[in-house]
């Protein structure tokens, strides 16, 4: 390489790495000839002078004198910046301004919005100040031809402090540690009073404590204006994202809400609400992170997330608490900003269908959480849970389900038994009795009516949550399913047992629903028996042994038949069809060689035998006047009723008159079995022809069979006839 070309490119980079280097150092020793050219001009502030600065008002002289003798004198040129955003307070300075003027700078974030309302904006034009808040940067006279200001750069340019003469550049929001949130500007050419903010720091911490307090009074009502101009409140997405209870309440409420929030800035390690169940203020957190501990330090949990609440528990719990009556604290951890609203004004935008609305996302946000071991505890409180193990009590409380009350609402109702156990984890709930009786309130942790609901006594009490509440809620059927999950359902008979006793002591023995039904299921079943009792005959003596053991052969054979025909009629039999077709219902058939003559048609019939057996015999038809199926049937039905009243009786004289129709039916004419449909229906003749004459014995014998068939249709009667059995066996 040339030699020329080498020394060109050795100072090329020399520029480039050392020219910001000598710039600077340009700038300082020019920065040090203006000081000592122009600091014969000016002099330090008096000690009024300070006075009249809100900070300093109350600083005793020797105080003011000690540190203004850290005061370092500089000039500043226009344009110039001298601080910056997110500047670590160590190596920060303040600024006493002499002459001149200083300003804010908007950070990128609110540059970015005022951006988004420019569309004539090209898209390649950088976001810068001047490209987008030119009023902020221009002269004077170059912003007469300007737009006018979009309502969003209007906001940010009148939320921009600016700083004259005599005033104190940006120490308060160094003061309360919550650092420099813009960059600070000189508008024109400055001559301000240097102070290293350290310095600044130890000198408030040396005050006596009213005076500091006073201070840190003052310098928090400053950042809190600068926040209210600026306007900067959470959005309405931000805040359902990071409260979902919050979700029930309408768009226009939750518009009208932020309208109403004010700022409110914390310094670290200050308290924000001892009590968040009872705060009187709901803090949307803007910046910042907020510890939330309990009294007893067995919680702590920290919240940094933009829009995060602190107190809406006062509105709708939203938190499950690990133990009955916890008391949960928020104190800032870090520095923080806050917006506010009254808790009254949340109220006054919910009506009674927003409320719930809020409480049903609440009872929703609540079923993700873990029912803590000293929350479970709680339960020993009531007889049933008291001498269960520990296996079932913990199954007993994974059975439990959070629910969020508002006020007024009605846990349980009297005059009804309750279908779920309750234990009130927070809030003011009250026991209402009848008139005569006080309210009395119920105690956060108290477990009530487990008894009562697995035995189904109904209450004459009901309780009312005075306050936005969480109640844990069990029902029988769900605590018994954990139970049996947990292989602990031994202990499902020792619940029980002390339910029954403790309501037997406190409302008397048989008061609950559960012990009127078993009394009256025994009952029943005593009268039952009662009346079997009296309605089985009296044992009669039988003359012999022989003529008992008879009766009672026939009566089995008599029962059985009938049973038989029935279960036949029930399911029929394709084989015994031709036998048995006589109790099926349909239209009477009608023979082709049916004509009228003198020839006497012979008809069947069936009996028993002296051993019982069915026999089918073949007889002729007398001739008989006609009477209808209803008389037959009617005149059976004394025959019946008292064969039914005295068995054995009527089985010795169905047995004689066995023995006659057998022997008649013997002489007259062989067994021959063959089907009786059409001997049995009489056939349809036409008008004018003469009509046959059913015999009284197939008209009766057709009236029972449809007196069997309907009894076999509506009930079976087989357990009846063997009780009838029974009573006769013991009667003999």
């Amino acid at each position: 390489m040339k030699r020329g070309v080498l020394k060109a490119k050795s100072l090329h980079v020399l520029q480039k790495l050392l020219g910001p280097i000598v710039e600077l150092y340009i700038s300082r020793c020019r920065a040090k000839a203006d000081v000592a050219r122009e600091a014969p001009l000016y002099q330090a502030p008096s000690i009024d002078a300070l006075k009249t600065c809100a900070l300093f008002s109350k600083w005793p002289d020797s105080a003011l004198k000690e540190w203004l003798l850290h005061g370092v004198l500089v000039v500043r040129r226009k344009g110039s910046c001298i601080g910056f955003s997110r500047e670590p307070p160590q190596t920060a300075d303040v600024y006493w301004v002499l002459s001149g003027r200083v300003t804010q700078v908007p950070t990128k974030s609110e540059l970015g919005k005022c951006a988004s309302e420019l569309p004539q904006l090209p898209s390649s034009t950088p976001k810068t100040g001047p490209a987008v808040l030119p009023s902020h940067f221009l002269e004077d006279a170059a912003r007469r031809a300007l737009r006018s200001l979009t309502p969003t750069q209007g906001r940010v340019v009148e939320s921009l402090a600016k700083y004259d003469t005599g005033y104190l550049v940006d120490a308060e929001g160094l003061l309360l540690c919550g650092g420099r949130q813009r960059s600070l500007r000189c508008q024109t050419d400055t001559v301000m009073l240097s102070f290293p903010f350290s310095r600044l720091l130890r000198v408030v911490q040396c005050l006596p404590i009213p005076v500091r307090s006073h201070a840190i009074d003052v310098a928090r009502r400053v950042v809190q204006d600068s926040m209210a101009q600026l306007a900067d409140l959470p959005s309405v997405q931000s805040l359902i994202s990071a409260n979902p209870v919050l979700q029930g309440l309408p768009l226009r409420a939750l518009q009208t809400l932020r309208l109403q929030m004010q700022p409110l800035v914390f310094l670290q390690f200050e308290v924000i609400c001892r009590n968040v169940a009872s705060s009187d203020k709901v803090f949307f957190l803007s910046c910042g992170s907020v510890l939330i501990e309990d009294e007893r330090d067995h919680f702590s949990a920290i919240t940094s997330k933009a829009s995060a609440a602190v107190g809406l528990e006062t509105f709708v719990p939203c938190r499950l608490p690990d133990y009955c009556d916890q008391n949960l604290r928020a104190k800032a951890e870090t520095y923080c900003e806050t917006w506010w609203i009254p808790t009254t004004a949340l109220l006054a935008v919910s009506d009674a269908a927003t409320q719930l609305r809020c409480a049903q996302a609440a009872t929703r946000l609540l079923s993700s959480y873990t029912i803590r071991p000293a929350l479970a505890s709680a339960l020993r409180t009531c007889p049933c849970f008291a001498n269960i193990s520990e296996a079932a009590l913990a199954a007993a409380a994974q059975a439990l389900q959070a629910r969020v009350h508002c006020a007024g609402d009605t846990i349980v109702a009297s005059k009804r038994s309750p279908s779920t156990g309750i234990l009130v984890v927070s809030g003011v709930v009250h026991v209402r009795a009848d008139r005569e009786k006080p309210t009395r309130l119920l105690k956060v942790g108290q477990a009530l009516y487990f008894c009562e609901c697995f035995v189904q006594m109904k209450l004459e009490e009901s309780v009312i949550s005075q306050s936005s509440s969480i109640v844990l809620h069990g029902s029988p059927g769900r605590i018994f399913e954990f139970m049996e999950l947990c292989a602990v359902s031994d202990d499902v008979k020792i619940m029980l047992d002390r339910a029954q006793e403790y309501v037997n002591g406190r409302y008397g023995f048989g008061a609950s629903d559960l012990s009127k039904a078993q009394n009256a299921a025994s009952e029943r079943v005593r009268s039952r028996k009662r009346r079997f009792a009296e309605a089985a005959p009296t044992a009669t003596p039988s003359s012999s042994g022989i003529g008992a053991a008879n009766a009672l052969t026939s009566l089995e054979n008599e029962l059985l038949v009938s049973l038989s025909l029935q279960l036949q009629a029930l399911h029929p039999d394709s084989a015994a069809e031709p036998k048995l077709d006589f109790f099926r219902e349909g239209q009477p058939a009608v023979r082709e060689d049916d004509a009228p003559g003198d020839s006497r048609p012979s008809a069947e019939c069936f009996s028993l035998d002296e051993e019982g057996n069915l026999v089918i015999c073949t007889s002729p038809v007398l001739d008989a006047p006609a009477h209808p199926l209803a008389e037959a049937s009617v005149a059976l039905l004394p025959v019946t009723l008292a064969a039914i009243a005295n068995p054995a009786a009527a089985s010795l004289h169905q047995e004689e008159k066995t023995k006659e129709r057998a022997a008649a039916a013997q002489g007259t004419a062989p067994v021959a079995p063959r089907s009786l449909r059409t001997a049995v229906c009489p056939p349809l003749y036409p008008k004018g022809r003469q009509r046959r004459t059913l015999p009284s014995r197939l008209t009766a014998l057709r009236a029972e069979a449809a007196r069997l068939r309907d009894e076999a249709n509506g009930l079976d009667r087989r357990k009846e006839y063997q009780r009838q059995l029974s009573r006769v066996k013991q009667s003999l």
